[in-house]
């Protein structure tokens, strides 16, 4: 059985691009924002999350923090085009922080690092 990454991010060229670039390997839902990303991090079985920083109404941060303190233990990758998170983002609960712009590859390689190798 595939892996399940939910990717959280407003931009919808990138949601769509790491759709389509991952999706061979895990299985990828998408949410376009923090909200409708907590409303499914809580109903699903995930293995990973893959969530923005920066995104209107409720950030990154504001998610991470809402879906821990519910119970949520599912790890995550922070995206974020902001240098200065990087020493900070252990503490916000979060596994890595990848800064914007990357390669698909980067990604691959924290996600291969979390869940090990995808099936074939």
């Amino acid at each position: 059985m595939m892996k399940k990454i939910l990717i959280v991010d407003d931009d919808r060229g990138i949601l769509l691009g790491l759709k389509t670039l991952l999706g061979n390997h895990w299985e990828i839902l998408a949410a376009p924002d923090a909200f409708f990303g907590i409303k499914i991090a809580r109903s699903q079985e995930l293995d990973l999350l893959i969530v923005d920083l920066f995104m209107p109404g409720i950030d990154g941060v504001g998610m991470i923090h809402e879906i821990r303190s519910q119970g949520v233990k599912t790890p995550i990758i922070l995206i974020s085009a902001s240098q200065r998170l990087a020493a900070h983002a252990r503490g916000l609960g979060i596994q890595d922080y990848l800064p914007k712009p990357f390669e698909i590859e980067q990604l691959e390689s924290l996600i291969e690092k979390l869940l090990g190798k995808p099936a074939a």
